[in-house]
């Protein structure tokens, strides 16, 4: 979700409004509503950065967070929330794992093979595809990307951008559909 992000760029300069942590939240609340949800695993990358962790953003997700006090989050830990101290981690009640193996899955942020021998499901790449219509108009769009032995799921967040892949033979790619929220 890489909350904290808009915060992020705004303390380097950059003028972005501040409603991803919100957005993102409320469109996570929308489908967990919507699923009957009971657990939750954060396949990392929660956090952006410690520069955008001001009061507004934890308090949008610790205010969250006891709104679904019934909801199990596990956080594996990505490469942005490893930045971020382990103070900030106990206030939101999050008690972060390096990875979590529970057959038939291994989630972890990278997608990487794994003693156990289970498929691994990551989130870091943030992956997305061009799409190329017949007048050479194009469409960049987020999507899941199964391989072999891993699978890598897009990003959730409203503000975390898209790495294009170049899926190979025996590739499976999904574009979630985004119902109105």
């Amino acid at each position: 979700m890489h909350l904290g992000k808009a915060a992020t760029f705004q303390a380097a300069g950059v003028p972005v409004p501040l409603i991803e942590a919100e957005g993102s939240l409320a469109r996570l609340d929308t489908l967990l509503a919507r699923l009957s949800v009971w657990r939750l695993i954060v396949l990392g990358d929660l956090w952006h950065a410690p520069a955008g962790m001001t009061e507004r953003t934890l308090s949008a997700f610790c205010d969250w967070h006891a709104a679904h006090a019934e909801l199990t989050i596990e956080l594996v830990l990505g490469n942005h929330d490893r930045k971020l101290s382990e103070s900030l981690h106990r206030r939101t009640g999050l008690q972060p794992l390096a990875c979590l193996p529970e057959a038939p899955f291994y989630f972890c942020h990278e997608p990487e093979e794994n003693a156990e021998g289970l498929y691994a499901l990551g989130g870091h790449l943030h992956p997305g595809v061009r799409l190329v219509g017949p007048g050479r108009q194009s469409l960049a769009a987020p999507c899941f990307w199964f391989r072999e032995t891993s699978g890598v799921l897009p990003a959730f967040g409203s503000f975390t951008g898209l790495g294009l892949i170049r899926p190979q033979r025996g590739d499976r790619i999904y574009l979630p559909i985004r119902p109105p929220l």
